[in-house]
């Protein structure tokens, strides 16, 4: 066993998530693992692009065009990135285009953005996309943006729109606050991923940092919870707002006296963990959660900066007429394609649609946890 890495090869046992795309998409699940193979390979390769050219790294965006994927970068400037690293099979599927901005450059734009709303007095959280060149102000109530607008208070730029956003709502229930957490009973959160302290090698389970901070769990970490057998915890840690606001993260942690370990429920099979990986936009991802189930939808192509958590965090939308992606008594729930960890579930929207913290801020904010997987 040994700490998830970011670069981690599709691998998808049962076919979970390629049965569920397949279902979504009409296809066939042979199809549907093509698909997601061939995106996961292209993934590691832009992650490299990413790590070698930050200031100029914009983005990718996965396409379906005639039933078949294809992944754009975006990046500043005419020049393509290039890096000898790269697996040439690989890279030459992979389109570039140019964008206006680069994704730390938008990110930053949307955080001064809503750090200067918040001074005004506006609630509204923030979303940005550098592949789209758009930022859009989610708002309790936009005619107070429109109105400091129209009084020369607040200047926005043309690639700037204002829309009406009830917010970002944490899914657990409102009375989290009897302190219990995770997979315990029929009314609270849900249990993530089996973690380890790389410092220490300490190993634990985690669950939303906005949960309550006392966590039960059957000692045969069964898919459903009862009441007998209850493994004794200890909380260790949590992170409710990011410590770098670029970052966003809602995470908590604790070790356990019946020992985790690295799989999770999808709702019908365990699933050995074998690995992390970044998420693009575009991407076929699933969550399980102790009420909703696994359910699987497409990330959106904007980042959204929850003002809340003073953090980014991205979005899968609800399929048209689909279930609802999470709703209370889900977070925490992991987040994952096939075997390898995505996130874990933040919250929803008015319409259910699901907000996630992803794998990759738990490195990046400096809390010294990675998933633990099946392998050294």
């Amino acid at each position: 066993m040994g700490p998830a890495k970011l670069d981690a090869k599709f691998s998808d046992p049962g076919n979970g998530t390629a049965k569920a795309l397949a279902e979504a998409e009409g296809i066939s699940v042979g199809a549907a693992t093509s698909r997601l193979r061939s995106i996961d390979n292209a993934a590691r390769q832009i992650r490299k692009l990413e790590e070698r050219f930050p200031e100029r790294y914009a983005g990718a965006v996965v396409e379906i065009v005639r039933g078949k994927a294809k992944v754009v970068v975006y990046r500043t400037g005419q020049a393509d990135l290039a890096d000898a690293d790269l697996d040439p099979k690989v890279a030459g599927s992979i389109e570039q285009r140019s964008a206006k901005m680069s994704r730390g450059q938008m990110k930053k734009f949307g955080r001064d953005l809503a750090e200067k709303l918040e001074q005004l007095g506006i609630e509204a959280d923030i979303a940005v996309s550098a592949p789209l060149h758009s930022v859009r102000i989610l708002a309790r109530d936009p005619s107070s943006v429109n109105r400091l607008v129209d009084i020369g208070q607040l200047e926005l730029d043309d690639f700037v729109t204002v829309e009406q956003f009830d917010g970002i709502v944490t899914t657990a229930p409102s009375n989290i606050g009897s302190g219990h957490a995770a997979n315990t009973d029929t009314t609270l959160c849900t249990v993530g991923f089996t973690v380890l302290r790389t410092s220490t090698g300490e190993r634990g389970t985690t669950t939303a940092g906005h949960c309550g901070n006392r966590l039960k769990v059957s000692e045969n970490y069964s898919s459903t919870y009862t009441s007998s057998s209850q493994a004794s915890t200890s909380f260790k840690g949590q992170w409710i707002r990011s410590t770098n606001l670029d970052f966003g993260i809602d995470l908590q942690w604790h070790t356990s006296s019946a020992t985790p370990v690295p799989q999770i429920w999808n709702g019908s099979n365990w699933v050995g963990i074998t690995g992390g990986k970044d998420d693009l936009a575009g991407e076929f991802v699933c969550k399980f959660g102790r009420i909703t189930g696994q359910i699987c939808g497409t990330i959106d192509t904007h980042e959204y900066y929850d003002s809340t958590y003073r953090g980014y965090f991205p979005r899968v939308n609800r399929a048209p007429g689909g279930p609802q992606l999470n709703i209370e008594g889900d977070s925490g729930g992991p987040v994952y394609q096939g075997s390898l960890a995505v996130g874990w579930v933040h919250g929803r929207d008015a319409i259910y649609n699901m907000y996630y913290t992803p794998l990759r801020n738990l490195s990046q904010n400096g809390t010294g946890l990675a998933v633990l997987t099946i392998y050294p």
